[in-house]
């Protein structure tokens, strides 16, 4: 039997597993080395010196650990490698073997799994006199260890490490630089992923390395620098382990998460976006109409139009009302004579001096049933002159047109009419009655409407002609207001 196979099987045994029920490892000792600077030569010897750790009572000569000591070197994104420094913890030394270019954080342990802590500098290998001691890592290694974050690592952030390969269960490490001790965690079962929020202080870089139950190392060593603050208490944060299924379906809900969110957000905003062009064009849309309404306004008042002309309610006067198929006229409102005098007598009265032809105009079209002619103008009366000032149209000349102008039709209940002269076209003149003087002893009949001439079907007949009290002969009805004669007598 080969003792010697089975002394350094137990030696990794204790080097190995005793750490990884430590959480973390415990620091009985404190170690720095001859180096000088960052920069360490390839195959050169470094003495290493064993110090009690700080607020202890150990003398330099107390013993400092269990001898032997052991050199662990964490190359960033290579395999760790574990190398014997001596027995005597006076005379201890490590041979630099890592790879070229390598940037290593060292750490010293003793047999017992303690740790002298991880050195404060984060060393880069250079090309020494020698480089023949330098040991090449496996070209495929049997497993490897990949973070979710490098860079920068905020204080309590997640940092997720993933192990690919290997014999599980596995054990990861943690160091930081400049801290006294390591963080061990082991995965239980098959777990293959830890989330270990960020404890360190700010400023330190903090190194992730990972072994297999067989003792081995992975490859892929990670590296983060912490930033944050300095309150490492982290409530609520604690290390956890999982497989590699379950973080897969943990981040397809985090990302169906966010994607919902996402999709939320945009639908937000674009209902706010589409009520907001809705509004707007609404906005737009009145005051364009409020413009072009103004605007059509505008060209109604100043475009010029056909004048209106008809029995419809005229500048606010009462419309014409038909009464049994006879239209008022002036002679309604004024007090007829005690008795009348016949036709023939008004037309010898002296009062009513002959008077021109009225000028005919051309036929005018019907407008509702209507019949229409243009009406003459006013005939003024010599011996009034203060009269001559007045217009010789009526004021309200379309009103009064229509009146005048309409064709009338002769009944037995018209007030006065004559019968047209043989051989003659034109009708006879009539004079209205209103502006001749009551017989003497006769006082005058109470004022109630009279009938004019009704209004007919067009035909050749007499044509009345209206005289009031203070004017002459007239063509149409003069504007209508109180008969100031009788009034006053």
């Amino acid at each position: 039997m080969n003792f010697g196979h089975i002394a350094t099987l137990l030696a990794f045994l204790v080097l190995f597993l005793e750490p990884c029920r430590a959480e973390p490892a415990s620091n009985v000792f404190q170690w720095q080395s001859s180096a000088l600077s960052q920069s360490l030569p390839s195959c050169h010897p470094f003495s290493i010196t064993l110090l009690p750790p700080a607020n202890s009572n150990l003398t330099a000569n107390a013993t400092l650990g269990i001898p032997p000591y052991y050199m662990q070197a964490y190359p960033i994104g290579g395999t760790p490698t574990t190398s014997l420094i001596g027995t005597d913890q006076n005379q201890l030394s490590w041979t630099v073997d890592q790879p070229i270019g390598s940037q290593l954080l060292l750490t010293v342990i003793d047999s017992q799994g303690s740790t002298g802590g991880a050195s404060t500098l984060l060393y880069t290998v250079t090309t020494g006199q020698i480089t023949s001691c330098i040991v090449q890592p496996p070209a495929k290694p049997t497993f490897t260890l990949k973070a979710n974050v490098t860079g920068a690592l905020n204080t309590c952030q997640p940092w997720g490490l993933t192990v690919t390969g290997g014999t599980p269960p596995y054990n990861v490490s943690l160091l930081g630089s400049g801290q006294p001790v390591i963080t061990n965690i082991t995965l239980t079962g098959e777990d293959t992923v830890v989330t270990f929020p960020n404890r360190a202080p700010p400023g330190v870089h903090l190194v992730a390395a990972v072994s297999d139950f067989n003792g081995l190392w992975g490859s892929g060593t990670a590296i983060v620098t912490t930033q944050g603050s300095a309150n490492v208490s982290c409530p609520g944060f604690q290390t956890a382990t999982s497989t590699l299924a379950q973080i897969q379906a943990e981040e397809q809900q985090a990302a169906a998460a966010a994607s919902r969110a996402h999709k939320n957000k945009s639908a937000v905003v674009a209902v706010v976006v589409v009520l907001l062009l809705l509004f707007l064009g609404g906005v737009a849309f009145f005051f364009y109409w409020r413009r072009r309404r103004q605007m059509q306004r505008k060209v109604q008042e100043i475009s010029p139009r056909q004048f209106e002309n008809g029995p419809e309610n005229i500048d606010g006067s009462p419309p014409f009302q038909e009464t049994g198929g006879h239209i008022l006229s002036i002679n309604s409102f004024i007090t007829p004579a005690a008795s009348t005098s016949s036709p023939t007598a008004a037309n010898d009265s002296p009062l009513n001096a002959p008077a021109l032809a009225p000028r005919r105009g051309g036929n005018m079209g019907s407008d509702g049933g209507r019949s229409t002619t243009s009406a003459g103008m006013s005939i003024r009366n010599p011996d009034r002159p203060a009269l001559n000032g007045f217009p010789t149209a009526s004021i309200r000349r379309s009103a009064k047109e229509i009146e005048a102008g309409l064709t009338t039709s002769h009944s037995i209940d018209s007030e006065y009419y004559d019968t047209p002269v043989e051989g003659s076209s034109r009708a006879p003149i009539e004079r209205s009655q209103s502006a001749m003087p009551a017989p003497g002893g006769l006082s005058p009949a109470p004022r109630y409407p009279a009938r004019s001439a009704s209004v007919g079907t067009p035909g050749v007949g007499q044509e009345i002609i209206f005289q009031h009290q203070d004017a002459g002969l007239v063509r149409e009805l003069p504007p209508p207001y109180a008969d100031r004669g009788i009034r006053d007598s």
